[in-house]
């Protein structure tokens, strides 16, 4: 004997939403009968005895609607899917907007952008070093080029002013002031060690001078 029993068919997930909506109205209805709002206390703000029941039953009747899963077919849908259906129907799932070729290209011509930056990006990062030194290279030899010629023409210029004063005061050669500096601290020095020669050479005069007196009177 067959035990396999045929799955509840819905047509829909909303179907599904209706049978547990009305599940937990009669629920509140059979609650309000039994447990009627104006038997409770007057000072009491809420009905700690209906509060406990009416959280029990919610969790059976939740309890039954999950086994029940089991069992259902929604527009042919089951298992996860059906699950997902349900909650998409709910408004809690993800829902999925439909496939859109222009902007599926669009996604693609960006995706192209980004590799072609990046790409650029990793040449810059590879070739823009050299070639800022090779400029910053180029600007020093520039500027000192520079440098050299403004000085060569400084010199011409003070050699040319030089010549003409010469020129002008009727001397060929002016004297080299540096070397005549040179000659006096040689002739200074000089000067100096013939001092100290002379002081050195009267001293050794006085002890002749001395020694021939003491001779001289040790003889008689």
């Amino acid at each position: 004997m067959e035990t396999t029993h045929r799955k509840i068919e819905l047509q829909s997930p909303l179907d599904l939403t209706y049978l547990q909506q009305n599940a937990t109205l009669c629920l509140r209805e059979k609650l309000d009968l039994h447990f009627p709002p104006s038997a409770a206390p007057a000072s009491a703000s809420d009905d700690t005895l209906k509060s406990r029941v009416e959280d029990l039953v919610s969790q059976y009747l939740q309890k039954v609607f999950e086994d029940v899963k089991a069992n259902l077919a929604i527009n042919g849908l089951e298992g996860k899917e059906m699950e997902e259906a349900v909650k998409m129907a709910e408004g809690k799932g993800e829902e999925l907007e439909p496939y859109d070729s222009k902007l599926s290209q669009k996604l693609q011509s960006l995706s192209a952008q980004i590799e072609n930056l990046t790409l650029q990006l990793a040449n810059l990062r590879r070739e823009a070093p050299a070639k800022a030194a090779a400029a910053y290279a180029a600007k020093l030899q520039t500027e000192d080029q520079t440098f050299q010629e403004a000085r060569k023409t400084a010199e011409e210029q003070q050699r040319e002013k030089i010549q003409q004063e010469k020129d002008l005061c009727g001397v060929s050669q002016l004297r080299d002031w540096n070397e005549c500096e040179r000659n006096w601290e040689l002739a200074t020095k000089g000067l100096v060690d013939v001092k100290e020669s002379i002081g050195a050479t009267s001293a050794r005069l006085v002890q002749a001078r001395d020694a021939a007196a003491y001779l001289d009177q040790a003889g008689k």
